[in-house]
């Protein structure tokens, strides 16, 4: 359980899992997940749930794999959000369906958004046209067009550390 967000009558909830069937390699078993809840009865809604890793299969020339899933955010007022993969340093695109189920849109390839070393947070202004992207181990924020997914910038908010003992500490909380 990486983040919950609610929006209508869904909830969404990120994370990491395993898949059991073989073969038993990491790009084939670990999968990023959107869960899809239902508030009222709290149960996970058939159908719904949806492994980014599994939309990606088979996609030519394979994009790069979806590691460690942090947070979802969805535009204000529009059916489309990214995913923050900490691990991938990656932020991914999905669209929601008219009932709120989430898809990996793959035509014509899947949306991957490049940002800082391990984006943990992520935030829409209030047109849901910019998306803002905190990446923790960089220390920097990404702005992203929502709508051209491109990066428009990339400001350090807090400077690195300087000293030995902090770098490394640094060094392996990327790690």
């Amino acid at each position: 359980l990486a983040s919950v967000i609610a929006r209508g009558n869904r909830v969404y909830v990120t994370g990491g899992g395993a898949a059991t069937e073989g073969p038993l390699r990491y790009d084939a078993n670990q999968h990023s997940f959107v869960w899809v809840i239902d508030p009222a009865t709290d149960l996970e809604i058939p159908g719904e749930t949806i492994s980014l890793n599994a939309a990606a299969r088979g996609e030519s020339p394979q994009g790069y794999h979806f590691n460690t899933p942090w947070s979802l955010a969805l535009a204000p007022g529009r059916s489309t959000g990214y995913v923050l993969c900490g691990g991938s340093d990656l932020a991914v695109k999905i669209d929601l369906s008219a009932q709120g189920a989430p898809t990996v849109p793959t035509s014509p390839s899947i949306v991957r958004v490049s940002t800082g070393k391990n984006p943990r947070a992520i935030l829409f202004d209030k047109a849901g046209s910019v998306a803002f992207i905190h990446n923790y181990i960089s220390r920097t924020v990404t702005v992203v067009n929502a709508f051209s997914h491109a990066v428009l910038s990339t400001a350090q908010s807090v400077d690195l550390p300087t000293s030995a003992l902090s770098l490394s500490i640094l060094r392996g909380e990327e790690l």
